[in-house]
């Protein structure tokens, strides 16, 4: 995703919506390997298009499941 479609679409969300959000950038300097910028970009396009998010919201789905269980006990 690029950053002005991830302003447009934050921008029509409530200022006090509360939302789960991460991402990546090139040159963290720890989390990716050695590639150009080039690269990245490449890589981003490819992951923006193809890359199986389902699993992504499975995963917080079972954290928000062990703090529903953490709550009740």
């Amino acid at each position: 995703m690029k950053v002005k479609d991830a302003i447009r679409y934050l921008s029509e969300l409530p200022d006090d919506e509360d939302i789960i959000i991460t991402w990546w950038e090139y040159g963290d300097g720890e989390s990716w390997p050695d590639i150009s910028k080039e690269q990245w970009y490449n890589y981003c396009s490819y992951v923006d298009r193809k890359h199986d998010w389902s699993y992504t919201h499975e995963f917080i789905v079972d954290h928000f499941l062990m703090c529903i269980r953490s709550d009740e006990e």
